[in-house]
């Protein structure tokens, strides 16, 4: 189990949607299939009705989470996936668009696994965990489990050994958040959001500023203000002066005269809404530095 330093894990369920190892707990409906495949990686998918169909990948593959079971197939996505990246080693026309992340989703990449009990069969007999009757009862919306059409081979050059497909799956952007699931649509908050199949697991703070080694303060002030980031002294909160807005950045009058003025599908309702928010921060930043003090962010709606 892989996971980018920027993740944060709110619990230890991961399992649910990723193994059949342990009988008392197995895996939530929905991952039936996905807890048996060779390579599960969470994605950058945004739009949550989609993805809570299971029925197919729309979005990049994102490497915050990866799984890779200990089957000849998940060794055969590492070393093609390895050898991908060695043929980049050294190119004269690199930029930042070619990395391990863009290399993984070349390489992995394949159709929808039809017969399933088949596939079933063929991972108990490799020695996957699972119980003979895993599929019985399986959901409409249960995830999908994609194959790759071409083969590759499970150990390191030199070596010899004969070539395999893989397997591989994509892991739920409810439990497995990104940083617009979480800090703009809400999903710990969205109906349902309590229930196993849906509860967060991490927070993988993409979509956020402060991806450089210039700036890494981003993601750390975007864990602050979502109670993650869990290891300030407790002076940080009660020592020095301190600048905040009381209250809203506007009420509910302006926001109405915005939304009559303006559809909701126009651009410019969220741009005279973001016009009044930046005005305050300006005038909040002003403040602040002419008294010495530290700004305490307002709330943004976006």
């Amino acid at each position: 189990l892989i996971s980018d330093l920027d993740v944060v894990w709110l619990n230890g369920h991961w399992r649910r949607w990723m193994s059949w190892a342990d009988p008392a707990h197995p895996p939530v409906p929905q991952a039936a299939a996905l807890a048996l495949a060779d390579v599960l990686v969470t994605t950058d998918e945004l739009d949550t009705t989609h993805d809570d169909s299971g029925r197919g990948v729309s979005a990049e593959l994102n490497t915050g989470v990866v799984y890779l079971r200990g089957t000849r197939g998940a060794k055969a996505m590492v070393q093609s996936w390895r050898k991908a990246m060695l043929r980049q080693k050294g190119g004269k026309h690199l930029t930042e668009n070619v990395n391990d992340q863009s290399l993984f989703n070349q390489v992995v990449s394949g159709g929808e696994v039809k017969d399933l009990q088949a596939w079933l069969r063929s991972r108990r007999a490799e020695g996957v965990a699972a119980p003979p009757d895993a599929f019985a009862s399986l959901p409409g919306n249960y995830r999908r489990v994609h194959q790759t059409g071409s083969s590759h081979e499970p150990c390191l050059p030199g070596a010899g050994c004969a070539a395999t497909t893989f397997t591989f799956g994509t892991l739920p952007v409810r439990p497995f958040t990104g940083g617009h699931t979480w800090f703009n649509q809400n999903v710990q908050e969205m109906d349902g959001h309590e229930q196993p199949q849906h509860q967060p697991i991490t927070v993988h703070f993409t979509f956020q500023f402060g991806d450089t080694k210039e700036y890494p303060h981003g993601k750390r002030q975007r864990a602050r203000e979502a109670a993650l980031w869990a290891v300030d002294p407790p002076e940080y909160f009660t020592e020095g002066i301190f600048v905040a807005l009381k209250g809203a950045s506007y009420d509910e009058e302006y926001k109405q005269q915005v939304y009559r003025r303006f559809p909701e599908w126009s651009p410019q309702r969220h741009m005279a809404l973001d016009a009044i928010q930046r005005a305050v921060v300006r005038d909040l930043l002003a403040l602040s530095r002419a008294l010495g003090a530290a700004l305490v962010m307002p709330p943004l709606t976006c």
